[in-house]
């Protein structure tokens, strides 16, 4: 080893000898104390804790709003058949003859 790094080693432990115990700020034990009586929370106080968070109440509002927004949009476009679905229900009718059912039960009751 050099000089220096032996002058070094004795200097730098002779600076740890000015070193005091470190001491927890005032009032830390009477914190710590009431925080261990208090108890752990239930998992309801988690939950009601989460969802009293703005930003949570927000999303799940905004989530069903969205779903309701988009059911109503799938209803109102799915009550009026297209004139081409019509079309093709009214070639079913007239292949099978299935204009109403009354023909139906009149041709029956006609035959004996």
């Amino acid at each position: 080893m050099s000089v220096d790094k032996k002058q070094e080693i004795p200097a730098i432990l002779s600076s740890l000898d000015g070193i005091s115990r470190a001491t927890p700020a005032p009032f830390f034990y009477t914190r710590l104390r009431a925080r261990m009586q208090q108890g752990k929370a239930s998992a309801w106080d988690n939950v009601v804790g989460f969802m009293s968070k703005p930003i949570v109440v927000i999303v799940f509002v905004g989530t069903i709003l969205l779903l309701n927004g988009v059911t109503l949009l799938k209803q109102t476009n799915n009550t009026n058949p297209t004139t081409v679905e019509q079309a093709a229900i009214q070639g079913i009718r007239d292949e099978y003859n299935l204009a109403s059912n009354n023909n139906v039960y009149e041709f029956i009751k006609s035959e004996p």
